[in-house]
């Protein structure tokens, strides 16, 4: 359904400013493609640090279930160092895990505050020109009509609170996509 409201309302943006909707659609080809490098990439290094923990779960509860033998065969050297090993790639591949992870969140909030600053650039440009304005509002049936310099002091508190209420919401999925559908 998140999907359905955001397909409506980038219609509802490219009937009304298509330079804005071309900045959302570039901006959506980019991300498509980080998502597509980094995901596959994020998938395998969980399962190669999910194997490395199985493998140091095993040893260790061989070398529990078999304490006695380990006493007697005098192994325990040689199993510290397997278990010091195992320890030090799981934490390397933790590492590398979690860095790529930065990279891949960095990137995606860097694109996400670009988008915006362009979307909040375009806005001032199309109202400068006139090519967006509330010139009334219409509350309860009665139609209020703003003189030029009001009209575009209104405009832009307008664009700058919705553009905020939708950040607001935006930490929850699909709920900005179907507030901002309404």
């Amino acid at each position: 359904s998140s999907i359905i409201a955001a397909f409506c309302i980038l219609v509802y943006v490219f009937i009304n400013s298509w330079i804005i909707g071309i900045e959302i659609l570039v901006f959506l080809v980019v991300v498509y493609f980080i998502v597509k490098r980094y995901n596959p990439l994020l998938v395998k290094l969980h399962k190669q640090r999910k194997k490395i923990g199985d493998e140091f779960t095993s040893l260790t509860n061989e070398s529990i279930r078999g304490i006695r033998e380990v006493k007697t065969l005098g192994i325990k050297k040689r199993l510290i160092k397997n278990m010091l090993n195992i320890n030090s790639r799981l934490l390397d591949k933790s590492i590398e895990e979690v860095s790529l992870n930065t990279k891949y969140k960095t990137t995606t909030s860097i694109l996400r505050n670009t988008l915006e600053f362009f979307i909040y650039a375009s806005c001032i440009i199309l109202l400068f020109y006139g090519k967006i304005s509330l010139d009334f509002i219409s509350v309860f049936g009665l139609n209020f009509n703003f003189p030029v310099p009001l009209n575009y002091l209104i405009t832009i508190c307008f664009i700058v609170s919705i553009m905020n209420m939708i950040n607001l919401i935006d930490g929850l999925d699909g709920l900005a996509a179907g507030v901002s559908s309404i």
